[in-house]
């Protein structure tokens, strides 16, 4: 009965802002598209409530996705809950579109920042520390090679460089580490179909869960404590007080997004790993980061949060 609740729930609120939303922005002169997916358009709230917070500053959006988008309808693009995407077919979308509409973020963030093997040597190149990382090309990757980094490392992740919201991602170990462990053989016995891997070693400290700082509008807005998907575990997503972070995090933070390469960005999720007194960038996201909004307990803070989100997206798209 609950789950319905939840359901209906969702369906109200999501009627109640289209209607709201229709009637604010009946003469605003700009549309916005918040991009999505065949899969999960309609379906994702941040999605929704971030439709209604542009309302109120008077932009019009509407929900599409990006396997059917049509530039001819928007002055802007906001790319959110596109979860899965092919990466080729995807960059090939937004080459054709970009000059017609704005992309926010921009175009050279978003292919910049699908590779995470390029994300580290741009960290490398400002020394900021990242979590142990080594490229291997899919041709070269051999039984010697992924048992090389197991003698050094006991357990290791594999990923994909242009990954698919954690598709093809897998611990391996020599021995179960946890349901999600496979062996070596296990892996290779898969054959998949990436051309570039990065293999770095499995930090104990994971088990305490990822801290995802939120940047709007080069502002830290709010931070929570979560849980990948390589764990087991089943851990609500936890808010972390912007009081309570370490100087040594927020330092990073802004040198992060002063680096040239990361300039105008309209919203950025920096994850970090803490490895014994130190913190590890994991990844940076300009693309479909889930924010984590509704994670915030206080609805005021809540509503502040979108509220900038909105007011970013709005900055780019009247300076553009």
């Amino acid at each position: 009965m609950y789950k319905i609740y939840l359901k209906l729930k969702f369906i109200m609120i999501k009627l109640a802002i289209n209607f709201y939303s229709k009637f604010k922005t009946i003469n605003s002169p700009y549309r916005i598209a918040i991009m999505s997916s065949n899969e999960w358009k309609g379906r994702i709230l941040e999605d929704i409530r971030l439709k209604y917070h542009l309302s109120k500053i008077g932009i019009k959006s509407d929900i599409v996705s990006w396997q059917n988008f049509s530039s001819t309808n928007y002055n802007a693009v906001v790319i959110r809950s596109v979860w899965g995407f092919c990466p080729t077919e995807f960059v090939n979308l937004f080459k054709k579109i970009d000059g017609k509409v704005k992309i926010i973020n921009e175009l050279n963030l978003v292919i910049d920042n699908l590779s995470k093997d390029h994300q580290y040597h741009i960290l490398d190149k400002y020394n900021i520390k990242h979590v142990k990382t080594n490229s291997v090309i899919n041709s070269e990757m051999n039984m010697n090679l992924i048992q090389k980094f197991l003698a050094k490392y006991k357990t290791i992740v594999v990923k994909p460089d242009i990954s698919e919201s954690g598709k093809d991602t897998f611990l391996i170990s020599n021995i179960k580490y946890n349901d999600n462990t496979i062996s070596p053989q296990d892996f290779f016995n898969k054959k998949l179909n990436h051309d570039l891997f990065l293999v770095q070693p499995f930090y104990n400290q994971i088990e305490c869960g990822e801290l995802s700082v939120i940047v709007v509008n080069n502002k830290i807005t709010h931070a929570v404590n979560r849980f990948p998907g390589v764990l087991n575990k089943k851990v609500k997503v936890k808010e972390v007080p912007i009081s309570s972070l370490d100087d040594a995090v927020i330092d990073i933070v802004h040198k992060i997004i002063e680096i040239p390469e990361y300039s105008n960005l309209a919203y950025i999720r920096i994850d970090f790993l803490k490895s014994n007194k130190e913190f590890l960038v994991l990844e940076l996201e300009v693309i479909d980061p889930c924010m984590f909004f509704d994670s915030i307990d206080d609805k005021k803070r809540r509503n502040d949060c979108y509220k900038s989100f909105a007011a970013s997206i709005k900055s780019q798209l009247v300076n553009k």
